[in-house]
């Protein structure tokens, strides 16, 4: 049996109107073609639909069960047709986001409400990880979009700018360097910093920084959360260094903010698609609204 729903459609047509010339001009088709449709479907199936003579037409039988099942295909196969227009037009599916966890709260959330609002039949799936996990999930294809900020270039990575992220230095408001505007590397010299491990590009190039500023601290406590960061910085340990998304997600009352300078770091927090993959929709969607939303930096 091989009936297409072209020859559903012509049925359903002359079901309803028991009419084979306003079937036709329903459909748009001449009454011989419209006679041969229900011909090769009567064929197919191996049993007439309708009793038709010069003076009317009338369903069987199996018309009347086959018009409640034409019903109910031609449904089905105009809710899958709209639910594919959908996801075509990106207003269904899913996205696959891979970002640091610091990023999520003060960065990405705003744009992230924003399309979910925009877009409520959209799944948004997270993985917040390193930012070089999340490339590695992008390569991998585990991943539809991986952010975070990436020091070397990538000719399979398609990068779109996101926010700048100067690199900041986080301290008690009773901490004597508190009262200046910004903080300058050389001020640190002789005090004891707080720096998260060397896990992906952010912290590597705080290092990095710390070393083309000639700036050696007296003693730097190396550890692996950004809550134990806060915790030892509330604590007078020392300062915080470290990129301004992360110095947000960790900030708390008594704590205060500063930009380092002279020379001033920054990097670039970017979304990364795979340059050889046609981005979706609703990537290209998701992509706009952190851009509009992304908050300004102080």
């Amino acid at each position: 049996m091989n009936i297409t729903l072209v020859q559903m459609r012509s049925f359903l047509a002359l079901a309803e109107s028991l009419s084979f010339s306003r079937a036709a001009d329903r459909l748009g088709v001449t009454q011989p073609t419209l006679s041969a449709s229900i011909r090769n479907m009567e064929e197919s199936i191996g049993g007439k639909l309708f009793d038709r003579d010069t003076r009317k037409v009338a369903l069987t039988a199996l018309g009347i069960d086959c018009k409640r099942l034409a019903t109910q295909l031609l449904e089905e196969a105009e809710r899958v047709e709209s639910q594919l227009r959908s996801h075509v037009l990106g207003r269904r599916g899913a996205v696959r986001i891979a970002a640091p966890a610091n990023l999520f709260p003060g960065l990405l959330a705003p744009g992230l409400v924003a399309f979910r609002a925009a877009h409520p039949d959209v799944r948004l799936e997270f993985a917040d990880v390193t930012t070089d996990e999340a490339v590695r999930r992008l390569h991998l294809h585990q991943v539809d979009l991986a952010i975070g900020l990436r020091m070397d270039s990538d000719p399979d990575l398609r990068a779109r700018p996101l926010s700048h992220v100067p690199y900041v230095g986080i301290l008690p408001e009773s901490h004597p360097l508190a009262s200046r505007r910004t903080l300058r590397w050389q001020d640190i010299r002789s005090e004891e910093v707080i720096v998260l491990q060397a896990r992906d590009s952010v912290t590597t190039r705080v290092t990095q920084a710390l070393g083309e500023a000639g700036v050696t601290p007296r003693a730097a406590y190396r550890v692996n959360e950004l809550s134990t960061a806060a915790a030892l910085v509330n604590g007078g340990f020392g300062i915080g260094l470290m990129g301004y998304w992360s110095a947000l997600h960790m900030h708390r009352p008594g704590l205060v903010i500063r930009e380092l300078s002279a020379p001033a770091f920054s990097g670039v927090v970017s979304m990364m698609t795979l340059a050889r993959v046609d981005v979706s929709p609703q990537v290209r969607e998701l992509q706009t609204a952190l851009r509009r939303n992304a908050p300004s930096l102080p």
